[in-house]
C-alpha cells in the first residue's frame, strides 16, 4: 500500500504516459490487466486553454481506469490554468502530473519539457503553481538531467519538494539520452528512502525482473511501466505478482496475444474512427507479434499500407491459429532496439 497525497494504491504498478500511445481506448483496455492508475499522454496546457473540445479525448478517462492527466507547459502560470481547465474538463481525475521529462526537440524549443530542468527553481515555481490551482495532488516526471556532466536531478527534486509535490517520477536517463542507450537507475540509488514523498522509477522495463531490480536499485514505491507494456500488456500482471507475492507468472502464449490484440484494436477503432484508428494501429498491432517465430513476416503483413483493418485482423487471427499455446519470447530490458526506439514516453 502507498500513496500520492490522499489517494491510496494497492498495486505498485503504473501506466506510463506516451504521446501517440495512451489514448482513452489504450489506458482502459491497459486497466483489466492491473496498474495503480494510467496516465494520460501529455496533454498541452496552451492547447487545453484554447482549445478545450479538442483536448478533451485527451484528459477522458473511463469508468474503472483511475487516470491521473499529465499536462507541459513553459510557463507557471499557463501550466497552472491548464491543469485547472483539465480538471474542468474532467473532475475524476485523481492527480496532476508535470512534464519535465521530455527530450523532444519540438518540446525543449518552446521551453517545456526536459528544459524546465535547466532552471530548478522554475520546476518548483511550476509545481506551487498548479498546487495552488487544483485540489487533487501533484506530481512532477523528470530525467536524470540534461547529460551526464549536467546531471541535476538532485537540485529539482529539492526543489519539488519545496512546493510540496506529491510524488516525483524519474527516468533513469539523460536529456540527450533520449529513449535511446539504457536506462541507469544506479544513479538513483536509495533516493526512494530519500524523499520524503513517493519515488516512482521509470526507464526500461520490460519483464517483471527488471521492475525487481529497479526498485531494488532505487527503493521506490512506484514502477513506471511503458514502452515495455506496449504490445506486453500482461508484463503489469507479471510485476504485480513478483512484487506483491513473489510469484513469476509465464510469458503469455500467442493466442493470448491475439485475443487482447483483436480486443485492442476494436477498442482503438470505436475511440479514433476508421482513419486515425487504423493509423494507431500501424504501431500498436505489431508490438503483440513481437517475440514469436516468424514475427518478422507477421510485422511487415499488418504495417503495409495496403492491408486494411479486416486484413490486420485476419494476419493477427492467423498467427493465434499457426502459433497457439506458444509463448511469447520476453527476455528483460526490450526485445529489439528498432521496437524500443520507435515509442517515446513523456
Amino acid at each position: 500500500m502507498w500513496s500520492i497525497g490522499r489517494i491510496r494504491f494497492d498495486s505498485r504498478t503504473v501506466l506510463g504516459p506516451m504521446s501517440g500511445f495512451t489514448s482513452r481506448s489504450y489506458r482502459e483496455f491497459m486497466a483489466g490487466f492491473g496498474p495503480a492508475v494510467a496516465v494520460t499522454e501529455m496533454v498541452s496546457s496552451k492547447g487545453l486553454l484554447h482549445d478545450p473540445v479538442a483536448s478533451e479525448r485527451f484528459v477522458s478517462s473511463p469508468k474503472g481506469c483511475p487516470t491521473g492527466v499529465q499536462v507541459f507547459g513553459g510557463e507557471p502560470d499557463i501550466v497552472a490554468k491548464g491543469a485547472a481547465k483539465a480538471m474542468e474538463i474532467n473532475p475524476d481525475l485523481l492527480f496532476v502530473d508535470v512534464n519535465m521529462g521530455c527530450p523532444v526537440p519540438k518540446v525543449i524549443r518552446s521551453g517545456s519539457g526536459s528544459a524546465l530542468m535547466r532552471d530548478p527553481r522554475k520546476c518548483g515555481d511550476v509545481v506551487k503553481a498548479v498546487k495552488d490551482a487544483v485540489d487533487v495532488p501533484v506530481t512532477a516526471k523528470i530525467r536524470l538531467g540534461g547529460t551526464d556532466e549536467t546531471m541535476n536531478f538532485r537540485e529539482v527534486i529539492d526543489e519539488l519538494l519545496k512546493a510540496d509535490v506529491d510524488a516525483v517520477t524519474v527516468h533513469a536517463r539523460t536529456v540527450d539520452q533520449r529513449y535511446a542507450g539504457r536506462s541507469r537507475p544506479e544513479f538513483i540509488r536509495n533516493l526512494g528512502r530519500e524523499i520524503p514523498v513517493p519515488l516512482i522509477v521509470s526507464g526500461d522495463i520490460y519483464s517483471a525482473d527488471d521492475a525487481l531490480r529497479a526498485i531494488e536499485v532505487t527503493d521506490a514505491e512506484g514502477i513506471m511501466i511503458a514502452r515495455g507494456g506496449v504490445g506486453n500488456p500482461f508484463l503489469i500482471a507479471q510485476v504485480n505478482s513478483l512484487l506483491d507475492r513473489g510469484i513469476e507468472l509465464p510469458d503469455p502464449t500467442m493466442r493470448e496475444q491475439s485475443e487482447w490484440c483483436l480486443h485492442l484494436m476494436d477498442m482503438t477503432i470505436d475511440e479514433l474512427g476508421d482513419k486515425m484508428g487504423l493509423a494507431r494501429l500501424r504501431s500498436l498491432v505489431p508490438k503483440f507479434l513481437a517475440g514469436c517465430r516468424y514475427s518478422r513476416e507477421y510485422r511487415r503483413a499488418v504495417t503495409d499500407p495496403g492491408t486494411d483493418y479486416e486484413g490486420m485482423r485476419g494476419f493477427v487471427v492467423r498467427m493465434a491459429d499457426e502459433l497457439g499455446d506458444e509463448r511469447r519470447r520476453c527476455e528483460g530490458t526490450g526485445l529489439r532496439l528498432e521496437d524500443r526506439t520507435a515509442m517515446k514516453p513523456a
